[in-house]
């Protein structure tokens, strides 16, 4: 890539830094182009053309007589896109009206000039006169970069006027030089070839095909259509083109399996024309006339022993002519067997042998090559099988697992059983069904190498003993009827007898059994043979209980409280056993013998008990009956009248009087008046309700009731209502509550001050700053007067923002990035230049530093000596790649118009540059920078960013040189600022642009001393922008432009002694700087209701004017090694006096020569 190519792509921005960074690579490896901005071009009588009209192709600019023309025609390819302009500076012959003098005429083509056709392609022309002055042509056109171009020169008569011309060319371009055709080969047969070639421009393509055991041949060999040899090619042609194109020819009759060679060249339509200087050339073999070997060739055994099929695909290539025949051949063993296609059968092979096979085609001219070998196949082999056992089993036995017999063949088994009525088989599990005998057999699956086999054993199978079970035990009473017994659980379908041991306790009729006395016995059920299983019984214990008697008694009954005793009557039944009494609640009623007594209201229960029959078939009884005891009505009193005032609090009623326990409610027959919760009342209007104290009944005694009569008067309501009201100017409207107030009346709202706030209905709306008096006015309702309340609203002004430290210095950090990295870039950029202006040579240069600052962060990079001559690296001679920048951590400290903050920033910078003889340097550099500046409060920062191009160059006269740069740069930054008015945190992000330069005059007094003078200047504009996140704090700022610029003057020394350890390389430097210029505004607004008028800040950035003195050694402690030392020392305004010192160890390669400059940097 040229160097305004890479300018191009460096001005894209950022996602282009890489191509950029990549095509300076390139430019810096490549090899020069060949470039001229002058060259002479020779007409010649043998080239005509012939012009059909006058003035040429219309254009009034450019007369050309009518008729044959000589001509010169030169190819030009442009190097950088723009505006050329093409002077004949001069001519001689070319002709004129008596054919005594010259009369030159010029053209410029696109792509290649036509002489058939001489107006095709025109973009400019221009002949020697110009309003009747005759001069040389000269003509501009716009040419773009990388495309091809024809310059015709010419004479303005008609006739034959040969000539030479001499140009000059305002940009460089390159001329043309001998074509290079492309020659390829494709569709290549055993006996035939399509040969295809290209030209890159018009002019007479040749091309042969010959032997590749042949000489290659000359350019003039191939257009006489010869070998290397001079022998007649194998074949050949040629092609006229009138531009760039291509074509193809088949060659046909070649020999198969040969190799060959293809060539081709050019002779182009140039004047003079050129010739290819080497033939472009590509080498083909042609295939074999026989068939290829066939692929994907796979083997599978059959299912029978010693068998095996083979499949193939035929192969892609039949040679000479079809297939005829495939051989199959195995592998060991040599078996072969053979077919028209696939698959083919391989037999006889043995069973058990891995074989492997491979596959040949036969055409005509005989048998191919062998394929591949297939996979691996084993023909199958019968397997010889062991002893198989026979079973012997119950039915009811678990599942058991059979053993396989022995086998010679690894095939799994398998089992499996005739009769499913006697057993089934699972896998290898055997599970009993039913008794009798079966057949088993055991079948062994085909494996490789062997074929399935099977054997058989017998299985028998005895009958089981039943598994019976039976209930528990039976329980029955005395004197209830027979019951059938429960049917016995077993596994047997048998039927079953039934037996009683002890027939006097239970007797036994069938499945029936009835009991005769109270005791116990046991019962027996006896199950007969059936099926799968032989006889068998169980036993059941049965227990006979007493029964219970039935009684009969007197129905419920009830008494009051306060009845006297009475006695309890008995009750009757079969059983002759005595009874006894008793009370369920002693609290209601107690029992003494027969006798009951009250001793409450209520409800009880009378139970009689009566005690087992003397025979003992009748246990125990007892039976029971409910008597209620009423309560009595209680003697109640209360007192008559109550008068209250409306408004008053809630009261307590006066107690009443009763001789009941029963709790007391209260109930009020007005609720509009008063309520009722408890005992206490709640006066709601004046007015006059019915007090009701209702007793509920109590143990003993009814419920009762008593009234009372309230009188209520009317009250006045008192309001409560918010506090005082704060708000910020800005903040959204807001509702009023209603005041608090035992009144219904409605209420309405105003401001006193409308300038500060307006009310409507119940919203205030926020005009400005201020205080003003809210009002809530409660009309009169019912039992209550109009009534009224106030608050006070006080609307606080949001603050001023340049008076915010978060502001100020966020913008503050933004300004001193935008300087930094602009000053970073012309640093790193001027101690390239002071390394060229130092060297006799150019070479390569790559550092990286790191600086601790302080104060106001100004760095000024020290000359570490002299360098040697001589170029270095890989780059062409003339040119050097360098790379330099400094990381930097530091901090800025306050000054009285901003605050300090932490600063973290880097510039680093790529470039490459070219040394003229003389000294003269012209280079480009690419810069990245970046910085971070977080904030006194850790939740703010300032991220910056910038992506900078820059073109460079140093000029020398004598003792005296100028250097200078000029460059461009796009800003990034991101931006947090935290409030603590908001207590959030805003972001945004703003973009910049920048422009950088700086001119330095300087001269060397002796060899070791030079003094200086230099003008610095920036320009960043940043764009506006707003921030998110604070809501009615977030601001907004105008776009905003810093300028900087200073002028310094300094003086640097330097000397070298050669010591017996090596050399040692004191160095110093003393430097100057005023600014004239260090100013940047921005207007800052709030988003939310701006103010009328922006907020301006003024900004600057960090120190004006400064005295830096630097002083350095260079000590070399080995071969190739070097020690340096390093101190610096500056005041500037505003900062104070700052200072640093620095420890560098360097290394360069042996070669460099003993003067060779250290690639570190300072």
């Amino acid at each position: 890539m040229r160097p305004s190519g890479l300018l191009a792509a460096a001005a894209r921005g950022r996602r282009t830094l890489a191509a950029g960074l990549a095509a300076l690579a390139l430019l810096a490896t490549g090899a020069a182009s060949a470039q001229t901005t002058s060259f002479v071009e020779t007409v010649s009588a043998a080239n005509t053309f012939n012009n059909p009209s006058d003035p040429f192709a219309g254009n009034p600019e450019c007369t050309l007589q009518t008729g044959v023309h000589t001509f010169s025609a030169r190819t030009i390819v442009a190097t950088v896109t723009g505006p050329h302009t093409f002077t004949m500076s001069a001519a001689t012959g070319l002709g004129d009206a008596s054919g005594t003098g010259t009369d030159p005429w010029a053209a410029i083509f696109s792509g290649d000039f036509n002489p058939a056709a001489p107006t095709a392609g025109l973009i400019n022309c221009d002949d020697d006169t110009v309003n009747g002055v005759v001069r040389t042509p000269s003509l501009t056109v716009n040419l773009v970069a990388g495309q091809r171009y024809t310059l015709v020169t010419s004479n303005w008569q008609a006739g034959i006027h040969p000539g030479t011309a001499t140009y000059q060319v305002t940009q460089p371009i390159v001329l043309a030089g001998a074509p290079v055709p492309v020659v390829s080969v494709s569709n290549v047969t055993f006996d035939q070839a399509l040969v295809g070639y290209t030209t890159p421009g018009g002019g007479t393509l040749y091309w042969t095909v010959q032997r590749a055991s042949a000489p290659a041949p000359s350019p003039a060999q191939v257009a006489a259509g010869q070998d290397g040899s001079g022998a007649p090619a194998v074949a050949g042609g040629n092609q006229l083109f009138s531009a760039a194109g291509g074509g193809s020819s088949t060659v046909t009759g070649l020999q198969a399996s040969t190799a060959y060679s293809a060539y081709a060249v050019v002779t182009d339509r140039q004047t003079p024309p050129q010739t290819t200087a080497t033939p472009s050339g590509v080498g083909f073999t042609t295939l074999s006339d026989l068939p290829g070997a066939p692929t994907a060739v796979g083997a599978a055994a059959t299912a029978n022993v010693g068998e095996v099929l083979v499949n193939f695909t035929p192969p892609a290539y039949s040679g000479a002519g079809a297939v005829t025949q495939y051989t199959v051949t195995s592998a060991p063993g040599g078996i072969t067997a053979t077919g028209a296609g696939s698959p083919i059968l391989v037999t006889g092979l043995t069973g058990g042998t891995e074989y492997t096979f491979t596959v040949t085609a036969t055409n005509v001219a005989g048998e191919g090559v062998p394929s591949a070998p297939s996979n691996p196949a084993t023909p199958l082999a019968a397997p010889v099988l062991g002893a198989f056992a026979d079973q012997v089993v119950t039915f009811g036995d678990a599942p058991f697992n059979l053993v396989a017999p022995t086998s010679d063949s690894p095939g799994a088994f398998s089992f499996s059983i005739d009769d499913p009525a006697v057993a089934t088989v699972s896998g290898s599990t055997v599970t009993i069904v039913g008794i009798g005998t079966a057949t088993i057999t055991a079948s062994q699956a085909a494996a490789p190498g062997y074929v399935a086999a099977s054997t058989t054993a017998q299985i028998t199978v005895n009958p089981a003993a039943p598994v019976i079970s039976w209930a528990p035990g039976l329980v029955m009473t005395y004197g209830e009827p027979a019951q059938a017994l429960p049917l016995p659980t077993s596994n047997s379908g048998g039927a079953f007898t039934y037996s009683s041991a002890n027939a006097s306790v239970a007797s036994v009729s069938g499945n029936q059994v009835a009991p005769v006395n109270v005791g116990s016995t046991v019962l027996t059920a006896t199950q007969a043979a059936f099926g799968n299983y032989t006889g068998g019984s169980v036993q059941m214990p049965v227990q006979v209980l007493p029964a219970t008697p039935v009684l009969a008694w007197i129905s419920d009954f009830s008494r009051t409280f306060g009845d006297a005793a009475f006695p309890l009557t008995s009750p009757t039944g079969p059983s002759d056993g005595a009874f006894t009494y008793s009370s369920s609640d002693a609290a209601v009623a107690t029992v003494s013998g027969n006798v009951v007594t009250i001793t409450g209201a209520g409800t009880v229960t009378l139970t009689a008990t009566q005690a087992p029959s003397s025979d003992g078939n009748y246990a125990g009884a007892s039976i029971s009956v409910v008597m209620t005891v009423e309560k009595a009505t209680p003697a109640i009193s209360w007192v008559a009248l109550l008068q209250r005032t409306w408004g008053e609090p809630a009261f307590a009623l006066p107690a009443v009087s009763t001789n009941s326990t029963g709790a007391i409610t209260y109930a009020s027959s007005n609720t509009g008046v008063a309520t009722v919760s408890g005992n206490v009342v709640t006066m709601l209007n004046i007015g006059s309700t019915t007090i009701t104290a209702s007793q509920a009944a109590d143990a003993n005694y009814l419920a009762a009731e008593v009234s009372l009569v309230l009188e209520v008067g009317a009250a006045t309501p008192a309001l409560t209502w918010v506090g005082d009201i704060s708000k910020t100017y800005g903040e959204p409207a807001f509702d009023l509550p209603n005041p608090s107030s035992p009144s219904p009346g409605a209420f309405t709202f105003t401001s006193a001050n409308t300038a500060v706030a307006t009310v409507s209905g119940r919203t205030v709306t926020i005009v400005g700053p201020g205080t003003t008096v809210l009002t809530a006015t409660q009309a009169a309702s019912g039992n209550w007067a109009a009534s009224s309340v106030t608050t006070t609203l006080v609307v606080n002004a949001r603050p001023d923002p340049t008076q915010d430290p978060g502001v100020v210095g966020g913008l503050q950090a933004q300004v001193d990035q935008a300087v930094r990295f602009a000053t970073t870039q012309q640093g790193n950029i001027r101690d390239r230049l002071r390394q060229q202006r130092d060297a006799d040579g150019n070479r390569d240069s790559h550092a990286v530093a790191l600086q601790v600052l302080g104060g106001d962060g100004q760095a000024l990079s020290l000359n570490a000596g002299p360098r040697s001559g001589g170029d270095d690296g890989l780059l062409p001679e003339g040119w050097g790649a360098w790379s330099a920048g400094t990381i930097t951590i530091g901090q800025r400290d306050a000054t009285a118009s901003a605050q300090g903050f932490d600063i973290r920033s880097d510039g680093l910078t790529l470039g490459a540059d070219y040394r003229f003889d003389g000294g003269s340097v012209a280079g480009i550099a690419l810069g990245h920078g970046w910085g971070e500046s977080p904030l006194d409060d850790g939740r703010s920062a300032v991220e910056g960013e910038q992506l900078s191009l820059a073109a460079y160059g140093l000029w020398r006269f004598d003792s005296l040189f100028v250097d200078g740069l000029l460059g461009w740069g796009q800003l990034d930054f991101d931006i947090a600022r935290y409030s603590s008015v908001a207590d959030a945190t805003a972001r945004a992000r703003r973009e910049g642009d920048q422009w950088f330069g700086s001119l330095t005059l300087g001269w060397e007094m002796a060899s070791s001393l030079v003094g200086y003078t230099r003008f610095d200047a920036s320009r960043s504009t940043l764009e506006a922008y707003r921030e998110f996140g604070l809501g009615i704090y977030d601001l907004s700022y105008t776009r905003q432009r810093v300028d900087q610029s200073t002028v310094s003057a300094g003086v640097e020394g330097r000397h070298r002694w050669e010591t017996s350890s090596g050399v040692m390389r004191p160095y110093w430097t003393l430097e100057y700087r005023r600014a004239l210029e260090n100013r940047s505004n921005v207007g800052i607004n709030y988003v939310v209701l701006p103010a009328a008028n922006d907020y301006v800040l003024g900004l600057r950035s960090f120190a004006d004017d400064g005295l830096v003195l630097g002083l350095g050694l260079d000590v070399e402690i080995t071969r190739g090694w070097k020690l340096g030392l390093m101190g610096r020392l500056e005041r500037a305004n505003d900062i104070g006096n700052t200072s640093s010192v620095g420890l560098q160890l360097s290394w360069t390669p042996s070669g460099s020569g003993p003067g060779a400059a250290s690639t570190g940097k300072r």
